[in-house]
Formats: structure tokens, C-alpha cells, sequence
């Protein structure tokens, strides 16, 4: 797939990837997809695995060969964001199709190859108060910029179905974190005092993170407009 169509070598990685296996073997993408469709409550009837990888496959390719050639930081963490993003709408019942303008899968380069650990340092930064919080809050981040890590947690307490990713990758981290009191024994329900605390630790967590990564692009920001200024006098 794609002879003759220049991709970059990052984006022909991510369709490696999600390419490789045949001859019966089942790949690792769709062994990565078929545990997501599990999770989701999707059977094999509904949508194949391998139908599954293939249709995202052949979606990421046409973006990624649009000019100019596009640049991926974590090719195989990208290809499997894609999968899960699909995966989710499938279950939403939204679409079955990828949008075209993939660029909102993952975090695009366009923010610069320290970027993420720009953002870690300014977690760090921000809690030294509160440790746990900038334990879940690392915790969260890492899950956000590279969901693969969550493949093997699966065992791990996670919401009923209807949450959103966001509250899903938050419960990982809490526990992560040691936030093990909030979360109920295996098999018991949550009672309405516990659902409240815990939906305000949730808060805090993203709240945390998102204010990490808002000061990070604005000090990027800064920086840039400052260039631009010291050029324009030059």
C-alpha cells in the first residue's frame, strides 16, 4: 500500500505497523484492536479485528500521503491511538469512518519535540504540596500522549460504560497515584459520597494537567512572538 506515494518515514512506520501479520498470524494491531473491541462490548461479528485494522489502516495512509509529507514523534503509539479512536466511535455509534483530518489522534510535532517534557516539568513544578496530585496528574499525561501504556492494565478498576476517556484514563491514574480509597472493593458498587469524592479528585487531575500544558504553549508562545520581534528588527 502506498507504492510510489512518498510518506515519511514515521508515517510508513505507523502503517507498517498496522499492515504487518498475514499468512494467518494475527498482528500485533489487531491483537491491540481485538482487545479494544472486547472491552467496548463489540464482537467479532459486529466488527473483525482484522476489518477493523485494515479499514484504519487504509484511512491513516490517504492522510499521511497528502502533501507535505507528515512527521509523527511515536508512529506505533499514533496507529494504535487511531485504532482506539475508531473503536470509540464505533461503540458511540457515530460512524464507522475516520474523519479525514487525523491530525487530532495525536499530539502533533507542530509543538516541538520537548513539549511533553516541558509539561512533566511544569507538573513537577506545580506539586509540591500535594504529591499525589502530581503523581496522577504524571500518571494521566503519560496515559494521554501514549495510550498504548494502558494495554496491559486491564485488570485495573475502570468506570461502567458511558464515561468518557477522559474519566476512564483519570480512574487509572487515581489508582496508580495509591487513590486506592476511592475506588470500591471488586464487584461492589460506589456509593453516592464516594461517586462525589471521587469525581472531584477527577477534576483536580485534569484541571492540574490542563493548566500544565496551557502555560507550557504559552510560554512557547511568548518565545515565538519574541523571535519574530527581534527579527523584524534586524
Amino acid at each position: 500500500m502506498g507504492e510510489g506515494t512518498a510518506l515519511s518515514s514515521s508515517g510508513q512506520a505507523a502503517i507498517d505497523w498496522l499492515s504487518e501479520g498475514g499468512s494467518g498470524n494475527t498482528s500485533a494491531a489487531e491483537r491491540y484492536a481485538l482487545g479494544l473491541l472486547k472491552k467496548a462490548g463489540i464482537t467479532a461479528a459486529q466488527e473483525p479485528a482484522q476489518d477493523v485494522v485494515q479499514e484504519v489502516a487504509i484511512r491513516l495512509w490517504m492522510y499521511l500521503a497528502k502533501p507535505p509529507p507528515k512527521e509523527l514523534d511515536t508512529p506505533v503509539a499514533y496507529a494504535r491511538t487511531a485504532l482506539h479512536n475508531h473503536i470509540s466511535k464505533i461503540k458511540r455509534g457515530q460512524t464507522t469512518e475516520l474523519p479525514e483530518d487525523l491530525e487530532q489522534v495525536a499530539p502533533p510535532r507542530e509543538k516541538g519535540k520537548n513539549f511533553e517534557l516541558l509539561v512533566r516539568s511544569e507538573l513537577e513544578s506545580l506539586g509540591r504540596e500535594d504529591p499525589w496530585l502530581t503523581s496522577a496528574a504524571l500518571s494521566y499525561y503519560t496515559l494521554l500522549m501514549h495510550p498504548e501504556c494502558a494495554e496491559n492494565l486491564s485488570e485495573l478498576p475502570s468506570p461502567a460504560a458511558g464515561s468518557t476517556e477522559a474519566q476512564a484514563r483519570c480512574w487509572t491514574a487515581l489508582w496508580i497515584s495509591g487513590q486506592r480509597e476511592l475506588f470500591p472493593p471488586r464487584g461492589a458498587g460506589s456509593d453516592n459520597a464516594l461517586r462525589r469524592k471521587r469525581a472531584r479528585y477527577i477534576t483536580q487531575v485534569i484541571q492540574r494537567v490542563e493548566e500544565a500544558r496551557a502555560a507550557v504553549a504559552l510560554s512557547q508562545q511568548a518565545k515565538t512572538l519574541q523571535t519574530q520581534k527581534g527579527a523584524a528588527h534586524a
